[in-house]
């Protein structure tokens, strides 16, 4: 062992001083648009007609004009070849192209690919000069929509999923480069780690049969990311005539793990050897990770993990599908592990490499959809098994992965139908058979579809907090109970043992305009596009004049800020009430960010955080302290009474622990002594009860609670407004009279005991008429002046008798 490690040092030296050949063909490219598809590779001219573009990018991003373009657009460059790559095999690499990919070197037919998402290359040795400049020109056809002019790539029945919503993204959107290889050189590299034995499997294949005229072999070298000769570890395996494929097991006896708080990484390397040549090497990072399943919850390591992602669209300002910078998605990750999230599920898109290596470097889990397609044909099924196999061939190594879902309530497939149920329950084996070592989910649902064999149990529900409330708990409820609507197809594999997880549930705050502009330099593209009725940004700010807000907010970041304060304090509610619930392991808030027109993320679109950034943190913990409460506005004097529970999914053995609670701003405190939980359990801890202190003016205050171990370190923190009202605010100072409406008549012995003088009819000794609808008696009432208090709980249209539609927060 000790001569194979001074051979590989001495290898590895060697081609250090070597160096990689590889070159990039990021940059500056000459950009044709062919709308009429009028060009053919014979008769395009880029010299009329033609821009510059920026490779890699999405042209929807780089051209106005092109912001919903369907068709086709040409690529070129020019590029040279060094001395020293003659006699070599010379790969042209795509790492993405969205979605029909033709490429001609010095006007030579080079190759094609189908598919937006996955890399793809192709050898032009052949096909190129060393004496001077090579010319590459790419096709690229990206039909949207309802564009009929290509019919072998329908827009319904391939995978593209949000393009549909938000923005199409056409072109070179990921790198391009050039790479040397010798004779043979390697295509694949997956590392399985295996924690509990201490070891690794790596297996590697080879592009060509071997060809062996002197001894070959392949050598494994790990060691940690940043190399050091001494923590590295060796496994070689000699290569036989007539085999690709081969597996080597490297012993890891002292390795560190690969953890959300620790993403310690390590780097393989494999080597083709023949007579110390070394023909060809390929390279990845990996971490000594693993997930599994037990008991109805998901292990990190062999430690229960409580799941608490949110849903990633992967889209950018200005970029739109690609990321502005990789140290841009750093800093939206670090974000998001602030604010307490230990994974994020990347929505129906397969993001760029730079992604998935930022969360492996900072420890943050993801869990990956398939980009969706609309219809199930049968060339939909070869697409969406062939993006699956490049996809997990592509990100294998990732330790942040550790789920890959199929589908997103049955987009793009009818479970209804027997043979598309059989279809997907092949896939969930046939992506089991690529990767054992991650999770696996067929098709996470939402109302009114369902799972038929996925390794988690997972559902979507959105209800708008306070408004629907009681309606959340309710199915919230139903849910930790494994309820039927989600396994209801005939043939479906149930075991019962799936972890529980609440994968989309979410509420809206709005972000700031002024902000939004400042990122974009001018109102961003997107104000024009959502609902005109509901969700159109564009003249928001003048509506918030016109109607008069400005009297109540001042200002719209004003208004933005009280949207914000109302979307977290929904947002803990929601968690706190999951939390409640031990057999539910995880959430995943609707969104991670903003998107467009959609304001339900953490942070805006620019990923400008909002106004709970440092509070949202407290209640996504491993350990969470719960208040149990029934109401939260209370008057001077009042009793409050609230239980108090703990939900404990940490490492921590809590046991005999203290929980103390204090009324910040007044002197009423208490403990809880000998605390102690079971792990991956939720346990009501007591009840906290004092008499509300006397104010002169209504105050908004927290109650502070704060779990404290043996040592006397706050290892959990949570809290709970409360609003404490005088009691002289009972009742009115000056006599109010008004109008009852007879459907509201059970108020009304509450108001005359709080001094507001009845009427059973309208006339002009009442002050303010109180009514669930608009009567034609109130409707003159109103034209003279009079003033309305309208408590209405479903949508009622009033549009006849007011300018006003009046709807209920439904989601």
């Amino acid at each position: 062992m000790r001569s194979l490690a001074f051979n590989v040092i001495f290898i590895i030296f060697v081609n250090l001083l070597y160096g990689q050949q590889k070159t990039s063909l990021n940059g500056i490219w000459d950009f044709k648009v062919d709308g009429e598809l009028k060009y053919n590779i014979d008769d395009i001219d880029f010299s009329i007609n033609s821009r510059k573009i920026n490779v890699p990018s999405c042209w929807e991003a780089e051209f106005k004009d092109l912001l919903d373009y369907s068709g086709v657009c040409w690529y070129r460059r020019v590029f040279r070849l060094p001395e020293s790559w003659k006699g070599k095999r010379i790969l042209l690499r795509f790492d993405a192209v969205d979605y029909f990919t033709e490429i001609w070197i010095n006007k030579k037919f080079t190759g094609n690919h189908e598919g937006g998402y996955t890399p793809f290359c192709f050898e032009i040795q052949d096909k190129v000069k060393f004496d001077k400049e090579n010319e590459i020109i790419v096709k690229v056809t990206d039909p949207y929509k309802k564009d009929k002019r290509f019919p072998e790539f329908p827009f319904e029945e391939i995978p593209h999923g949000k393009q549909s919503w938000y923005s199409p993204s056409g072109g070179i959107w990921q790198d391009v480069y050039l790479e040397a290889k010798n004779e043979n050189y390697f295509t694949i590299l997956h590392i399985t780690p295996d924690i509990d034995n201490k070891k690794v499997i790596v297996k590697v294949e080879l592009k060509y049969t071997p060809v062996i005229k002197n001894k070959m072999f392949i050598i494994v070298n790990i060691a940690p990311e940043k190399f050091s000769v001494e923590k590295s570890y060796f496994s070689s395996v000699n290569v036989h005539k007539d085999k690709k494929s081969y597996f080597l097991e490297v012993s890891i006896p002292d390795f560190h793990y690969w953890d959300i708080d620790a993403p310690f990484l390590y780097r393989a390397t494999a080597r083709l050897i023949e007579n110390n040549r070394e023909i060809d090497r390929i390279s990845d990072t990996f971490g000594m990770r693993k997930i599994e399943i037990k008991n109805g919850r998901i292990y990190l390591n062999n430690h229960a993990l409580y799941l608490m992602g949110a849903l990633d669209q992967d889209y950018y300002p200005g970029t739109r599908y690609r990321a502005p910078s990789e140290e841009f998605i750093k800093d939206q990750f670090l974000k998001g592990k602030y604010m307490g999230l230990n994974f994020l599920r990347t929505h129906i898109k397969i993001p760029q490499p730079e992604y998935i290596y930022q969360a492996d470097r900072t420890g943050l889990l993801l869990w990956i959809d398939l980009p969706n397609w609309d219809i199930l044909t049968d060339k939909a099924k070869e697409r969406a098994k062939k993006t699956l196999k490049d996809w997990i061939d592509r990100d294998f190594n990732h330790p942040s992965i550790f789920v890959w879902d199929i589908i997103n309530e049955s987009w793009g497939i009818n479970l209804r139908k027997e043979d598309q149920r059989k279809w997907l329950s092949n896939m969930y084996d046939y992506v089991k058979s690529m990767d054992s070592t991650r999770l696996v989910v067929d098709n996470s649902v939402c109302g009114g579809n369902a799972h038929v064999k996925t390794d988690i149990e997972d559902t979507h529900y959105y209800y708008s907090i306070p408004d629907h409330k009681e309606l959340f708990d309710k199915k919230t409820e139903e849910f930790a109970n494994r309820p039927d609507w989600n396994f209801f197809y005939e043939g479906y594999e149930r075991r019962g043992t799936e972890p529980l997880v609440l994968s989309e549930f979410g509420n809206w705050g709005l972000p700031s305009i002024r902000k939004l502009k400042k990122c974009y330099g001018e109102e961003p593209w997107w104000f024009k596009t959502g609902n005109p009725q509901s969700t159109k940004p564009e003249g928001a700010e003048k509506r918030f004049y016109d109607w008069g807000l400005d009297n109540i907010f001042g200002s719209f970041d004003n208004l933005s800020t009280a949207f914000q304060k109302t979307e977290f304090e929904a947002l803990k509610y929601q968690i706190e009430e999951l939390r409640k619930y031990p057999d539910i392991v995880g959430y995943i808030i609707t969104e991670f960010t903003d998107l467009n027109w959609e304001s339900n993320g953490l942070m805006d679109m620019c990923r400008n955080t909002k106004i709970f950034y440092e509070d949202i943190g407290k209640i996504q913990a491993q350990d969470l302290i719960i208040p149990y409460w029934k109401k939260i506005n209370f008057w001077s004097g009042e009793k409050l009474e609230m239980v108090i529970g703990l939900s404990h999914f940490s490492k921590l053995e809590i046991k005999d622990y203290s929980l103390r609670w204090k009324l910040i701003g007044f002197s009423e405190r208490g403990l809880f002594k000998k605390v102690s939980v079971n792990k991956y359990n939720s346990t009501v801890i007591g009840k906290v009860k004092f008499t509300v202190p006397e104010v002169e003016t209504s105050q908004k205050t927290k109650i502070l609670f704060e779990l404290i171990d043996n040592y006397g370190n706050v290892v959990s923190e949570n809290f709970q407004e409360v609003r404490i009202f005088p009691l002289e605010y009972k009742k009115v100072k000056k006599e109010k009279s008004i109008f009852l409406d007879s459907s509201l008549s059970q108020l009304k012995d509450a108001l005359v005991k709080n001094g507001f003088k009845v009427y059973d009819n309208i006339n002009d000794r009442i002050d303010c008429a109180v009514s669930s609808s608009i009567t034609p008696q109130i409707l003159d009432y109103l034209n003279r002046g009079g003033r309305l208090l309208l408590l209405k709980s479903k949508n009622i249209e009033i549009k006849e008798q007011l300018p006003v539609k009046y709807v209920s927060r439904d989601v």
